[in-house]
């Protein structure tokens, strides 16, 4: 900036003392005389004058090559602070361990624990208790002994015909959906001989057939008491739906051909009620179990309560219905598995 300053002075200078010289005269009898021109005036040089920038010298096939940068003066010494970690300079020979990092001091002086006995200890394992074992379904099949108790037939009147007491077989569902209270899934199966004195059903001859078969199935809810740890007793009641299939019925007239009434069914409805017990034989694995329940059947439907024909004799004869069943009971008793 102060170089142009003076630049610009000297060419100002330059053009006043043009401006300010008069013209030379013409020689009338000579040639005329070049005009005179005064020499321009160079002011002089800054006494200290500022280095330029220059550019780096550039070596063929390689990078620039900057000059060497002016001296940096040192720092000042700084002041050491009680607490805070000496800077380490890294060490600059290849492959050797890290400087490790300073130890750092609070201000009291006293340097500090290492990281592992500075946190607090961790809490104490919980103890590794196991889950308690409970049952919740026991899976049983007992044998059975069912008696159907009847005394009319479908049309309200008295009936020579019974259904005797027969054997079979009962399977349990017992859930603990409570400590007290359990849902029971059963299904109940037999067979009944039929007993057919002459003249039942309103036809003539001696009749006989095979035995009757008898299916029913339904939940029942059954509050406990516990005996112990291995024994229960219970009460219970539910409802269910069944089914009896009675078998063709043969009948026999002396002198004449044999006739057959056709097989015929009845569906039915039961109110179970009972009690029963249990007693694990074989702890969490096996139960033995006993039970008895009476059934009360209020509704019963089906071509077995109505009236039938058959023909004998060249003649269409009618044919009465079989029994209405008032109750049946069932004993039984067999083994379940504790899941």
């Amino acid at each position: 900036m102060r170089l142009r300053r003076q630049l610009g002075q000297a060419c100002l200078t330059v053009a006043a003392l043009a401006w300010a010289t008069p013209a030379l005269a013409v020689d009338p009898v000579g040639p005329a005389a070049p005009p005179v021109v005064p020499a321009p005036i160079v002011p002089a040089p800054p006494a200290n004058p500022a280095p330029l920038p220059s550019a780096p010298p550039v070596l063929p096939g390689g990078p620039p090559v900057m000059p060497p940068s002016a001296p940096v003066a040192p720092a000042a010494p700084t002041k050491k602070v009680p607490g805070a970690a000496i800077p380490v300079a890294p060490d600059d020979k290849k492959g050797a361990p890290a400087a490790k990092p300073a130890v750092q001091v609070p201000p009291d002086g006293q340097p500090l624990p290492p990281i592992d006995e500075a946190r607090p200890p961790l809490p104490p394992e919980p103890d590794q208790r196991p889950v308690p074992w409970e049952r919740h379904l026991e899976f049983g099949v007992s044998f059975n002994v069912t008696e159907l108790l009847a005394h009319n037939d479908g049309a309200g009147n008295k009936t020579p015909v019974r259904l005797l007491a027969g054997p079979g077989f009962t399977g349990t569902l017992d859930w603990k959906v409570l400590k007290y209270l359990w849902f029971t899934g059963y299904l109940n199966e037999g067979a009944h001989s039929l007993t057919l004195p002459k003249g039942s059903l309103g036809v003539a001859g001696q009749l006989s057939g095979d035995s009757a078969r008898m299916y029913t199935f339904g939940a029942r809810a059954t509050p406990n008491i516990y005996l112990g740890t291995r024994g229960r007793l219970w009460i219970t009641a539910g409802a269910g739906w069944g089914r009896v299939n009675y078998p063709k019925i043969y009948g026999a007239i002396p002198g004449q051909d044999p006739y057959v009434i056709q097989d015929r069914g009845v569906s039915i409805l039961e109110i179970p009620v009972g009690v029963g017990g249990s007693l694990e034989v074989i702890p969490r694995w096996l139960v033995l179990r006993a039970e008895f329940t009476g059934s009360f059947l209020p509704s019963q439907r089906g071509e077995a309560v109505e009236r039938a024909q058959a023909i004998y004799g060249d003649v269409i004869h009618r044919v009465g219905p079989m029994p209405w069943l008032d109750a049946s009971f069932t004993q039984s008793i067999g083994l379940a598995l504790v899941l």
